[in-house]
Formats: C-alpha cells, sequence, structure tokens
C-alpha cells in the first residue's frame, strides 16, 4: 500500500444523520454514494458501509431485466428503475416483474464502474 493510501475503496465510513437508527443491510446513501452499512448504526453515529458489492435490495417497478440501471429512494428505501430526484445505486443482476418478490439483486457501483 502506498504511504497516503487509506484504503481499497470496498467500504466507506457512514455517518448516520437521519434522525432513525439504520439497520445492516439497509441501503443508504452518503453523499452521492449509495451504500449498505456493515453493522447497525445508530442515529448520529458512524460505521463502515460497503461500496461495492451484489445485495438483495428492496425494489419497486419493474425492472425486466439485468443490468438495468437502478436508483435509491431513500424516503421509501427501495431502489427504483425512476431516476427523478434520486441518484444511481447500480444495476440489477436479475429482472423482477411488478408482480414478483419485493428484492432485486443490485450490483452497487464500485470504484471504476462506468454505466451510460
Amino acid at each position: 500500500m502506498a504511504t497516503n493510501q487509506t484504503g481499497y475503496g470496498e467500504t466507506i465510513q457512514y455517518t448516520n444523520g437521519s434522525g432513525n437508527d439504520v439497520v445492516s443491510g439497509q441501503p443508504v446513501m452518503q453523499g452521492r454514494f449509495a451504500c449498505i452499512p456493515v453493522n447497525d448504526v445508530a442515529d448520529g453515529e458512524t460505521g463502515p458501509a460497503y461500496l461495492e458489492g451484489i445485495f438483495e435490495l428492496p425494489a419497486s417497478g419493474t425492472l425486466g431485466s439485468a443490468g438495468m440501471r437502478v436508483y435509491l429512494d431513500t424516503t421509501n428505501g427501495v431502489v427504483t428503475p425512476t431516476a427523478g430526484a434520486f441518484y444511481i445505486a447500480g444495476c440489477t443482476t436479475e429482472a423482477k416483474s411488478a408482480t414478483t418478490t419485493d428484492y432485486v439483486g443490485v450490483k452497487l457501483l464500485g470504484s471504476g464502474d462506468v454505466v451510460t
């Protein structure tokens, strides 16, 4: 590791300022990073969160194929195919119809990932 390298980019320190406790696995935003806390993080506290990886996340709407861009709706705690005012979270790893499971596999955008 270079003398000025502070990490490998797989995690970030997430500071919970949501007004509520956040549970491990709950998708959250740290700035423009969609991330997944490793552990529960109480309101006002800080803890590590994954920036990379594939996670089963709550979803809304139809996600017709793998590789679709999804955005994190932090108000409802779900990923959605609708960009709106939401930041991109990653891409789906599977399809999900509106009538099936409420979860979908999502590959978080990691360092070096480009989605056009």
